[in-house]
């Protein structure tokens, strides 16, 4: 059984915000994901189906294999496949591949990724809307979190169909 977590002490809900949003909105294509991304292109998407990008440590990048087969296999292609993801991380980023066979904690979807699409800048109806929704909040930290989130779900709203219908 999972042991409960201990209390500290009450935060501001901005962390929380922060927490949860921050990233998505500061940072879309967050390290993890161009990852994800970078070795599909690499390995393309048969070897991506069988296989996980775990972390990146030292320059080391940890690949889960789902099957002895395909460790097997992999370990012969390791150095093409080093240099293709060199490609995409020309600054040395990545310098070695360690293959560890495991089962693969999620499914891997084998459709072609494409880039997700980026939102294009608020309009200044949509940023004064934002400010005004959130004037009233005392918490400086927690009105900057609340004006983004707003702000970005109006943009969304404007930009994407299947956004409005919800």
């Amino acid at each position: 059984m999972a042991k409960p977590r201990k209390i500290t002490g009450l935060q501001p809900i901005s962390h929380l915000i922060k927490r949860v949003t921050g990233k998505m909105l500061d940072h879309p294509n967050s390290k993890a994901h161009r990852l994800w991304r970078d070795w599909r292109r690499a390995v393309g998407d048969l070897i991506a189906k069988h296989t996980e990008p775990i972390r990146l440590e030292n320059g080391v990048l940890h690949v889960r294999v789902g099957n002895p087969a395909w460790m097997s296999n992999l370990t012969f292609m390791k150095p093409t496949i080093l240099l293709a993801l060199q490609k995409s991380y020309p600054d040395g980023v990545i310098v070695d591949l360690r293959f560890k066979g495991e089962s693969l904690r999620h499914k891997v979807d084998t459709t072609p990724s494409k880039p997700p699409p980026t939102l294009p800048p608020s309009l200044p109806e949509e940023r004064q809307k934002a400010q005004q929704l959130v004037e009233q909040v005392s918490d400086p930290d927690l009105k900057i979190m609340l004006g983004k989130l707003y702000e970005s779900h109006l943009v969304r709203k404007r930009c994407d169909p299947a956004y409005r219908k919800r």
